[in-house]
């Protein structure tokens, strides 16, 4: 269990830096746990280098399939049963075509360790099966995500893999609203504007770390909580981007002790939509993309992956924060990749005779392709 958190939390560290040196300045939100339970449904059926790539850019390299999903599975049961005053619910499914013929035994495994439901859709209407899974996520989400994927998302598609979660939690100590009140807040460009801030005077978990200030926000009970973490004023947002891994984030996770202070902190609406293929690609999770992809677990094939869509959405007020997020990797048919590439453009020998006998009909060399 423990194990699966931590890789999915790396994981989820390389994958922000990626992101955010794709767009540098751009907020990037998403959920590592969602991507990394998407793509452990769809590492079930994969093989061979597959397998091999799509551990080492995941962090599984270290462990088999049944410790992993054993893993996910207590991961789940122990989140969903953290704080019953705190909302959180996780879902996943797989939505296979109905021609598609599904091995058994994947879907057996991937619907015991991470409680995948399972319908069956015609992705000759890309518009229909498109509706269809946004539908389902929709009610994951409490509607906050309602078009996870477009129709031409599910181009070529032969089943999607997806993962959905929700969460919404009060704060252990709400800020109060009458404190709040409008500032500036500067963007990375250099602009600036102008928002509603919370304000709350109390003692907090608080630490700085290499001049970066951080502080903890519990929910509920106090299981559950967010961590902010505000880089110094003259630090690049890229360098603090560049810098935050697993290990930074460990180092935080012991800096904190009790102190008494003053948090003030904008009220947050976010939405963030990506395509991580090419992301999952520059990563070391190259092969899963191509003809030459191995995913011979997972039914009849040959099958690649060919999209990774995420979505997550981030609301913070007075009150508490409310997250959701899904994932879906959609696998679609592939050529097989060619083991060789033979060209006869020059001279050579051709012969057509019986198999049975070897008695040859004709035979010749060819030195043009008229004469």
């Amino acid at each position: 269990m423990t194990n699966f958190a931590a890789s999915a939390n790396d994981f989820g560290f390389r994958l922000l830096q990626q992101l955010s040196s794709a767009q540098p300045g751009a907020t990037a939100l998403i959920s590592p746990f969602s991507i990394a339970a998407a793509l452990a449904m769809t590492y079930n059926g994969a093989a061979g280098a597959t397998a091999t790539e799509m551990a080492a850019v995941l962090g599984w390299h270290d462990r088999d399939l049944a410790t992993l999903n054993a893993g996910a599975q207590a991961l789940i049961a122990d989140l969903l049963a953290a704080d019953p005053t705190v909302a959180l619910h996780v879902a996943n499914s797989l939505w296979p075509d109905a021609a598609f013929a599904l091995n058994p035994e994947f879907a057996a495994q991937v619907s015991a360790a991470y409680h995948a439901a399972m319908q069956t859709l015609d992705y000759a209407d890309p518009a229909a099966a498109a509706d269809a899974i946004n539908a389902w996520v929709a009610t994951q989400t409490a509607h906050k995500i309602t078009n996870l994927l477009a129709p031409a998302d599910l181009a070529n598609a032969v089943m999607a893999l997806v993962n959905a979660i929700y969460f919404k939690g009060a704060w252990s100590q709400p800020f109060d609203p009458r404190l709040t009140a409008p500032r500036t807040f500067h963007k990375p460009d250099g602009t600036t504007v102008v928002a509603p801030f919370m304000r709350q005077m109390r003692r907090w978990q608080y630490a700085v770390v290499d001049e970066v200030s951080l502080v903890w926000l519990p929910f509920g009970a106090g299981r559950l909580g967010m961590m902010l973490a505000l880089p110094p004023a003259g630090l690049p947002l890229a360098e603090f981007q560049a810098a935050l891994g697993v290990d930074t984030w460990a180092h935080w996770l012991d800096a904190f002790a009790e102190e008494l202070g003053t948090v003030t902190l904008p009220r947050l609406t976010v939405r963030a939509h990506f395509d991580l293929a090419a992301p999952l690609q520059q990563m070391g999770m190259g092969l899963a993309f191509t003809g030459a992809a191995d995913f011979r677990h997972m039914g009849d094939g040959p099958l690649l992956i060919s999209k990774v869509v995420h979505e997550a959405t981030l609301e913070v007020n007075e009150v508490g924060a409310e997250a959701t997020a899904a994932t879906a990797v959609v696998m679609g048919r592939s050529i097989p990749h060619p083991r060789f590439d033979l060209v006869f453009d020059r001279p050579f020998f051709c012969a057509i005779y019986d198999l049975s006998t070897t008695a040859i009909v004709f035979a010749g060399y060819i030195c043009a392709p008229e004469t």
